[in-house]
């Protein structure tokens, strides 16, 4: 399904449908002008299981208000190649506005949630802005890519400006997990711009993500921008590499406006701040001047197995060990109240 470049459309709503067999993309939104609004796509069910090569489940481009929630996203695996094949869940392009993804399971794809400013601009130019990723599970088998993949690309190969970048971008509450060692992380990001001070925050709270990955479980990089994102808030989250990645955290620059603490961290995996390694947290937190109540310890979780990633009730690791979240998010990925005084770690609120 696509509405491209189709005169004003307003007030567009799918809901309580089930699809399967789709072939590369499900729907495409894709405007030059801001003036497509409310977008509503609720209690679908889509199983993608005859694309190939590089898909994207939903695509939007200059669409103002959009709520994607209560749905399930799945691919066939028998028939993909996990190392070539990509598939996007949700891909925002240029100009997006209040975007909220909410209570989704994302199954099987490569990238859960993607927004690239390397799309061609709106009319008039407008920043990626106010977009939320609220208790969502997603899982990744394809694809060396991470589950988010935040890029502020310039256009054409010029310099791009404040407005062709992103801005307040919030994700709480999810389940990012990994199947494989090919995929990259939870969350990357390539963002700046090259005229100014990048506007907006990169907010990154109260997620679980389970490895293993092959770079980072949080990754952000200036992507050859002048001027890299300075505000980025991390906290709260649950980092449980279980492979052979290399990075728990990593930088190539120090932001600003870096806000990390009460994380918990799983595995042997390092750090990495200003591109300098860090082997250590004690060293990590000396070099990023944050993280003073993150903790390294191994979580207990419910089962494993069948991947249930709630917290058991005898974790000593994230239980009571977070810092307080509740203005971001007061509330866990069941939608239990989040503690103010001592939360649990990760997506997870044990009463």
């Amino acid at each position: 399904a696509a509405l491209i470049n189709t005169g004003i459309v307003t007030h567009f709503a799918l809901t309580n449908s089930q699809f399967t067999r789709i072939g590369g993309s499900f729907l495409t939104f894709y405007r030059d002008a801001l003036d497509w609004t409310d977008l509503l796509v609720s209690s679908v069910s889509v199983a993608h299981n005859t694309a190939r090569g590089d898909a994207d489940h939903l695509y939007l481009h200059g669409f103002v208000n959009t709520r994607y929630e209560n749905s399930r996203i799945s691919v066939d695996e028998a028939g993909w190649i996990p190392a070539t094949d990509s598939f996007r869940a949700l891909h925002l392009g240029a100009c997006v506005k209040s975007f909220t993804a909410r209570n989704n399971l994302i199954e099987s794809v490569s990238t859960g949630l993607l927004t690239s400013m390397s799309d061609p601009p709106c009319s008039p130019a407008a920043t990626i802005d106010d977009i939320v990723f609220d208790r969502n599970r997603v899982l990744q088998s394809f694809g060396g890519a991470p589950a988010v993949f935040l890029v502020s690309a310039k256009l054409s190969g010029t310099l791009s400006n404040q407005l062709n970048t992103t801005e307040d971008l919030t994700f709480t509450n999810n389940y990012f997990i990994s199947k494989n060692s090919i995929v990259e992380g939870c969350i990357a990001g390539l963002l700046g711009n090259d005229a100014g001070v990048n506007p907006g925050t990169i907010t990154f709270v109260g997620n679980t993500c389970i490895g293993p990955w092959n770079d980072a479980g949080a990754k952000f990089e200036g992507g050859g921008n002048i001027f890299p994102h300075q505000n980025i808030i991390l906290r709260n989250n649950l980092f449980a590499d279980r492979g052979a990645s290399t990075y728990q955290v990593s930088l190539n620059y120090g932001p600003t406006g870096w806000l990390a603490d009460g994380n918990a961290f799983e595995g042997s995996s390092g750090w990495r701040w200003f591109a300098a390694p860090q082997a250590s947290l004690a060293a990590w937190q000396t070099a990023s001047g944050a993280d003073a109540l993150s903790r390294v310890c191994t979580p207990d979780f419910i089962d494993t197995a069948s991947r249930d990633y709630h917290l058991a009730p005898t974790d000593t690791c994230a239980r009571n060990s977070g810092v307080n979240i509740t203005g971001v998010a007061p509330v866990d990925w069941d939608g239990d109240a989040r503690s103010a005084s001592s939360p649990d770690v990760g997506a997870d609120e044990l009463p």
